[in-house]
């Protein structure tokens, strides 16, 4: 097996965490959604083993943990636009505070799994 080489890119800050939410979100690792999209420009495919889908390592776990994150982000971005989108005469209503309620515990979970890792 022959030892990868390091590449260094410098790309906007943008653009970077939407790659690596992207990549969290399709569980793969950033360095093989690379290598797939160098394998699709460049017309060389490599021979790889499968990954195993166990969370034996830490890193599998963190990739995991990662995930979750992401989908919990998500979810709690739309529960943002939700309570954006009540009226202002409707901000005292039971769907704005439940709304308010959820931001804040998906907010909760969010920091609880990050500090985890």
């Amino acid at each position: 097996m022959s030892r990868g080489h390091q590449l260094k890119v410098s790309i906007e800050h943008e653009l970077a965490e939407g790659f690596k939410k992207h990549c969290i979100l399709n569980s793969i690792s950033m360095a093989e959604k690379l290598t797939q999209l160098l394998e699709a420009e460049t017309g060389i495919r490599l021979a790889r083993n499968k990954e195993t889908l166990s969370l034996d390592t830490r890193r599998q776990r963190r990739n995991a943990t990662c995930k979750i994150v992401a989908l919990l982000e998500a979810i709690k971005d739309r529960e943002e636009v939700y309570a954006d989108n009540i009226p202002a005469n409707l901000r005292g209503s039971a769907s704005f505070e439940a709304a308010e309620q959820a931001i804040d515990a998906l907010d909760q979970a969010i920091c609880l799994l990050n500090d985890a890792f």
